[in-house]
C-alpha cells in the first residue's frame, strides 16, 4: 500500500507543485522580483519530492533482473541526484538572491 501511494503520490505531488512555479521570458529580474517567494517554495519542496520520484523510479525496476533493469536502477539514483543538485539548488539560490534584491 505504501509502493503503491509512493509510485502514484510522488509524481502528482510534484506535478502540483509545478502548476505553482512562475515563469519568465525575457526579463527574468523584472518578472522574478514581485514572485521570489512563491519561485523559492517551488524549489524547496521540489527537491524532496524529486527525491521521492527518483525512488518511485526506482522501485518501478525493483526486484527485476537483467541489463535494462539495472540501468535503469543506476538512471534513476543518478537523475536523482543531479537533478535535485542542479535545479533545485538553483532554484533555491536564484529565489535567496530575488528575495534579498527586492530589499536594494
Amino acid at each position: 500500500m505504501r509502493r503503491r501511494a509512493l509510485l502514484i503520490g510522488a509524481p502528482v505531488a510534484l506535478a502540483v507543485v509545478e502548476l505553482f512555479h512562475p515563469l519568465y521570458s525575457t526579463d527574468a529580474l523584472e518578472q522574478l522580483l514581485p514572485v521570489a517567494d512563491r519561485w523559492l517554495l517551488v524549489h524547496l519542496l521540489q527537491a524532496p519530492l524529486i527525491g521521492l520520484l527518483a525512488l518511485a523510479a526506482y522501485l518501478i525496476v525493483d526486484g527485476l533482473e537483467g541489463y535494462a533493469a539495472r540501468i535503469a536502477r543506476v538512471g534513476a539514483i543518478t537523475f536523482g541526484l543531479l537533478y535535485v543538485a542542479l535545479d533545485s539548488v538553483a532554484g533555491i539560490a536564484t529565489g535567496v538572491l530575488a528575495r534579498s534584491a527586492t530589499s536594494l
